[in-house]
C-alpha cells in the first residue's frame, strides 16, 4: 500500500480543515456583537454580598457579571444598569422580606436575581435567589458550594436554573468547547469554558494535532495527530489524561464523528488514490468503507439518530453537502446554490444542517434542513468563518473566523444574531467543537 503524494495530501487537508495560524493562554475579555430590535426581558442582578463579612470588591462584581453575561448571551435578557439601582447590595439581605419590592418595579425590572456568597479558606459558598417582581414572589433558590477556582463553574450552573425557570431552554452555560490552537512545533488541543474562561491544554506534543471531536458522554475527543509522522487518529481520555491510537493507515486518518451512542466513529481515510468516509468502532476495529464514488469525500457527520451521515463530495466536481444512510447507501446531494461547501454539522434536534459555505473570498457559515430546504445565512461580519458545531441545545453555534490571517474563535446565537469572541486575538484557535452537557 503506497502513501498518497504529497499534493493529494495537501488537497485533502484543504477539504477536511483550515490550516491556520499562534498559543492560549488566558481567554481576555470576549468582544459582543448585538443586532438591535430585539426584546428582552428586563432583569436587575446587583453585585453580590457577603453573607458573613465582607467580599472583595472585585468578587462582588464578577458574581453579578458573569450571570449577566450568561443570561444576556441567552437572548432573552437584558440586565439594568447597576447606577439605576435604589437599594444598597451591601446592607439589603436576600430574603423577600428584607426589600421593597417597588424599588426594583420603579424602574423597569421586570425580575431580580440577588446573590450572596462566603468565603472560607479556598471553599465558596454562593447563594442565589431569583424573584419574579410583579408576581411578587420567589421563583428559585439555591446554594452552592465548591473551590474558590471553580466559581464560574458555581455561577454558570445557577445561570443555566434561571434560564429554564423563566423562558423553559435549557442552558449550556457550563458546558465546554475544545480546539485546536496553534503553538510552538504545531498546533495543540485545548478546552475551554464555553464562554473561552479557564482555558486548559490537554494535548501538547510538538506536532500538528488536528481537529478534535467530544464523545457524546464527555469523558472522550478524538482527534488526528502527527505524533507518529502520519496522520493517524487518537482518542483522548479525559480522566486518565491518556491517549490512544486507533487508526493508523498510510495516508489522512481524520474529521472524526462520534455516532450519537458513541460506539463508533466516522472519519475521512486515504487508501491508494481514494479518499472516502469509513466508519469503525470506538476501539478501532471492525473498519468499513461507506464511500465508493469517484472523487474525495470527507467531513462526516452523523444524524442525532445515528440512521445518516452528512458529508462532502467533490464527485460532480466541485465539494458540495451530501447526506447518506449511515450504511453507506442511499446518497443524496443537498447543496445547489453555491461551488464550495465544508464542515457539515447536524443540529442536535436532527432538523438542520450548518456548514460553511465559499461567499466571496471567503467563508461563511450557513443552516438548511435536513432535506436541504430553509437556507439560512448565519455569520454576516467581516472575515471568512468556517467549522460551525452546535451547542447541545441547539441554541449556539461555534465556529472560526479568520481576519487578516489571525483566526478565532466566535460563539453565536443563532435566534438573535449576538456574538462573541472568546479566544484573545492574539491566539490562533481553529476547528472547535462544543461538548456536551457535563453531569454536575
Amino acid at each position: 500500500m503506497t502513501r498518497p503524494s504529497v499534493t493529494r495530501l495537501r488537497l485533502v487537508l484543504s477539504l477536511c480543515l483550515l490550516v491556520t495560524n499562534t498559543v492560549v493562554a488566558e481567554a481576555q475579555r470576549y468582544t459582543v456583537i448585538s443586532p438591535s430590535g430585539i426584546a428582552r426581558i428586563r432583569i436587575a442582578i446587583p453585585y453580590c454580598r457577603g453573607l458573613s463579612g465582607t467580599l472583595p470588591v472585585t468578587l462582588e462584581q464578577e458574581i453579578a457579571q458573569v450571570l449577566a453575561d450568561d443570561l444576556e448571551f441567552s437572548g432573552y435578557f437584558k440586565r439594568l444598569d447597576p447606577i439605576a439601582y435604589l437599594e444598597d447590595y451591601r446592607s439589603a439581605a436576600l430574603e423577600a422580606e428584607t426589600f421593597n419590592y417597588d424599588d426594583w418595579t420603579i424602574i423597569g425590572a421586570e425580575y431580580l436575581l440577588k446573590t450572596g456568597a462566603e468565603l472560607t479558606g479556598e471553599v465558596i459558598t454562593i447563594e442565589a435567589r431569583l424573584y419574579d417582581l410583579f408576581g411578587r414572589r420567589q421563583i428559585l433558590g439555591k446554594r452552592l458550594t465548591g473551590r474558590v477556582d471553580e466559581r464560574r463553574t458555581l455561577l454558570h450552573r445557577f445561570a443555566n436554573l434561571a434560564l429554564k425557570e423563566v423562558t423553559g431552554e435549557q442552558g449550556v452555560f457550563d458546558t465546554w468547547i475544545t480546539c485546536e490552537v496553534k503553538a510552538k512545533g504545531g498546533k495543540d488541543i485545548f478546552i475551554l469554558d464555553y464562554d473561552g474562561e479557564n482555558p486548559r491544554r490537554v494535548v501538547s506534543n510538538s506536532n500538528l494535532n488536528l481537529m478534535p471531536d467530544w464523545s457524546p458522554d464527555g469523558k472522550y475527543i478524538a482527534f488526528t495527530s502527527y505524533l507518529k509522522a502520519n496522520p493517524d487518529l487518537f482518542v483522548l481520555d479525559l480522566e486518565r489524561a491518556m491517549i490512544k491510537r486507533i487508526s493508523r493507515r498510510a495516508g489522512v486518518n481524520m474529521s472524526p464523528d462520534w455516532s450519537p451512542d458513541g460506539s463508533q466513529i466516522a472519519l475521512t481515510m486515504t487508501q491508494g488514490n481514494s479518499t472516502d468516509i469509513y466508519v469503525m468502532n470506538r476501539n478501532g476495529s471492525d473498519r468499513r468503507q461507506l464511500t465508493r464514488e469517484l472523487g474525495v469525500a470527507v467531513g462526516p457527520s452523523w444524524s442525532p439518530d445515528g440512521k445518516q451521515i452528512a458529508f462532502i463530495s467533490d464527485r460532480t466536481g466541485t465539494p458540495q453537502l451530501y447526506v447518506m444512510d449511515a450504511a453507506g447507501r442511499n446518497s443524496r446531494r443537498l447543496s445547489f446554490d453555491g461551488a464550495y461547501f465544508a464542515n457539515p454539522e447536524w443540529s442536535p434536534d436532527g432538523q438542520r444542517i450548518a456548514y460553511a459555505k465559499v461567499n466571496g473570498a471567503g467563508f461563511d457559515v450557513y443552516t438548511m434542513r435536513a432535506d436541504g430546504s430553509d437556507i439560512q445565512h448565519v455569520t454576516n461580519a467581516p472575515g471568512s468563518h468556517e467549522h460551525p458545531s452546535w451547542s447541545p441545545n441547539g441554541s449556539y453555534l461555534v465556529y472560526q473566523t479568520t481576519q487578516r490571517a489571525q483566526p478565532s474563535i466566535y460563539i453565536q446565537n443563532v435566534r438573535t444574531g449576538d456574538r462573541r469572541r472568546i479566544t484573545p486575538p492574539d491566539v490562533a484557535a481553529t476547528a472547535p467543537s462544543w461538548g456536551p452537557v457535563q453531569s454536575p
